[in-house]
């Protein structure tokens, strides 16, 4: 992505920053009644797969990208081919190794403000909710399951339904103005690539 297509599609940085905050503080409402916090967990969940699916969340992180320094984008971009080079090996693996994201460094995200959705809402058990179908339930991470549900056993609601609404609305907004008709199945390291080539 050219610096010219992220200035001409400022507003919709903006726009997604503020889905960001919005979810980032409905998250943090519920992982405060649960009082649960990742510090502690061995099983880091940057060494997760996580596909995203959303063009716009690769606007904003090659927004995040294009403001750190040469040497820090040549660095992750050689991670990241490594990294791609790993999943594609190992894709059909049963036992995949875990594989560190190209962002992390010393255990910090290195664009943590551009982090994509599943990054932000991994952890606590949430529920999704399509038309008059019951809600669907998913549970949380591991580590919450050993650390919280083993003394607190109580559900605090975290509906994802209107941040996943959102979401689809921007994305439908985003790939409407830029001609965008394809869609995306990336990992981290495969965003970073593509605005290599």
């Amino acid at each position: 992505m050219k610096n010219s297509d992220l200035s001409q599609n400022i507003d919709f940085i903006q726009e997604i920053e503020n889905l960001y905050i919005f979810m980032d503080k409905e998250y943090e409402k519920v992982s405060l009644l649960y009082n649960f916090t990742c510090i502690g967990c061995e099983n880091n969940c940057c060494q997760t797969l996580f596909y995203h699916y959303t063009n716009i969340e690769k606007l904003y992180i090659i927004h995040g990208f294009k403001l750190l320094t040469n040497d820090q984008q040549t660095k992750i971009l050689d991670v990241s081919y490594k990294y791609s080079d790993l999943i594609t090996k190992s894709e059909k693996w049963e036992n995949r190794p875990k594989n560190m994201c190209p962002l992390n460094e010393a255990d910090k995200c290195i664009l943590y403000k551009y982090r994509p959705m599943i990054c932000r809402l991994h952890g606590i058990p949430h529920e999704l909710r399509k038309g008059r179908n019951p809600p669907v339930f998913s549970p949380g991470c591991n580590f919450f399951h050993e650390n919280v549900l083993s003394s607190e056993n109580k559900y605090y609601p975290f509906d994802r339904t209107q941040i996943y609404i959102k979401m689809s609305q921007l994305e439908n907004m985003f790939k409407l103005k830029n001609k965008i008709h394809n869609k995306i199945k990336m990992t981290v390291a495969d965003m970073i690539i593509s605005e290599s080539i």
